[in-house]
Order: structure tokens, then C-alpha cells, then sequence
């Protein structure tokens, strides 16, 4: 997701309020984000889209390019916690 944000690693962990090995870890899969910092990067994703698009309304950032891509990422990272979840029952 960060990437496809045009985001560093750097921008993207003080963008997120976590540290730049919190953020590699993540990427490496060594770690998952917690609910909270999953929720956090929809909201940095969204921010960051809107910002890039010239603070267009919500529904044109949408269609920006690679939006999909940030989709996904943040679908991932759901999944990962649902099963992190199921796991813990």
C-alpha cells in the first residue's frame, strides 16, 4: 500500500504514528498491524489519495490511479487479522 501511495517507508510509519522497523516488519510479513493500525492505514490511504488529487470530493479519489492497489493491501491486512482472530478462539 505504501508504495502505491508514493509514500518512503519513513513518510509512511510518521504518517502512521509507528516507526520505520514497525513499518518494514509489516512489508516483510514478520509482523501484522494491529485492528487499529489497520484501520489507521485505510484512514492515512484515503488522506493521502485525497491530498494527491488535489482535494477532490471523495468520490473522485476513488478512481485514482492505483487505488486498487491500495484496495487490496488493505483487504490483505484484513484478512490477516480475521485470521489472527480465529486463531485466538
Amino acid at each position: 500500500m505504501r508504495s502505491s501511495l508514493g509514500l518512503t517507508i519513513e513518510e509512511f510509519a510518521l504518517l502512521m504514528g509507528v516507526s520505520a522497523t514497525t513499518v518494514k516488519n509489516w512489508e516483510a510479513g514478520i509482523s501484522e498491524p494491529s485492528r487499529e493500525n489497520a484501520l489507521r492505514m485505510v484512514e492515512v490511504a484515503v488522506d493521502v489519495a485525497f491530498c494527491k488529487n488535489g482535494g477532490k470530493s471523495t468520490d473522485d479519489v476513488i478512481y485514482l490511479k492505483g487505488l486498487s492497489e491500495i484496495s487490496k493491501a488493505i483487504l490483505r491486512a484484513i484478512e490477516a487479522l480475521l485470521r489472527r482472530a480465529a486463531l485466538q478462539k
